[in-house]
Parts: structure tokens; C-alpha cells; sequence
């Protein structure tokens, strides 16, 4: 003789999710609420990572060409026109030429839209020119 097997829970309901074949509504707006708010939260975590990755980007760009032209400068003669005490302009930035006792200081800044924060950013290289080291 067999012995039948209770499948009932200790409350008296049955073993299935909600006490019946499927979810409640419920549950089932708490799923999809649990749902939206971690989807949300991850696409949100995307978009910043996305934003600081152009940030860097763009600042490693900027740097890359503002060392370019810092090069181009040094290589310069020391009486040359591009080496004249004053601002110089570029496109997407400027450097400055200051001469004290023969050592020229030059600061060249370079600037880039910065789409994170919707303003400007800017990366500026310095260095100084001896009259009687340079060429």
C-alpha cells in the first residue's frame, strides 16, 4: 500500500510561487519594478562612463598636440619671429613668449569643448629657452 506525500506547505497553501500556477500582480510589478530601476541604473552608469571616456580623450588629443607644437616651438631659432616676447595665437589655443636676461619662458595653452561638463577645458605646457644653450 502507498502512503500519499503531502505537498502542502506548513501555512497550508501549496509549494508554487504565489499559491497558484504563475506570479500575482503584485509580485509581478515588483519584478518588473526591481527590473527597471537596476536596467536604469546600469544604463546610467553606461552614459557617465561613455562622457568620462570622451573627456579623456579628448585631454589626451589636446596634449598630444600642444606637446607637437611645443616641439615645433623649441626647435625654433631664439631670435625667430615665433619666439617674440608676447601672446601668439592658434587654432584651439595660444602661447605666451616672456624673456628675462636671455631665458625666454613660453606657456602654450591648448583648448578643447569639454562635453561633460558643457564648458571649456584647456591643458597648458610650459618651459624655458637660454639664449646661449639654444641653436
Amino acid at each position: 500500500m502507498l502512503k500519499k506525500v503531502a505537498t502542502d506547505t506548513k501555512w497550508g497553501g501549496s509549494m508554487k510561487l504565489g499559491g497558484k500556477d504563475g506570479l500575482t500582480m503584485p509580485e509581478a510589478l515588483i519584478a518588473c519594478l526591481i527590473l527597471g530601476l537596476t536596467l536604469s541604473g546600469m544604463l546610467t552608469g553606461f552614459v557617465m562612463c561613455q562622457k568620462t571616456i570622451a573627456y579623456a580623450n579628448n585631454g589626451l588629443t589636446a596634449m598630444h598636440r600642444a606637446r607637437g607644437i611645443m616641439e615645433t616651438l623649441v626647435n625654433s631659432k631664439y631670435d625667430s619671429s615665433s619666439l617674440s616676447s608676447g601672446t601668439h595665437s592658434l587654432a584651439n589655443g595660444y602661447y605666451v613668449v616672456t624673456e628675462n636676461a636671455g631665458v625666454k619662458d613660453l606657456a602654450l595653452t591648448v583648448t578643447w569643448m569639454d562635453q561633460l561638463r558643457s564648458a571649456a577645458s584647456s591643458v597648458t605646457l610650459t618651459t624655458s629657452l637660454a639664449n646661449s644653450t639654444h641653436r
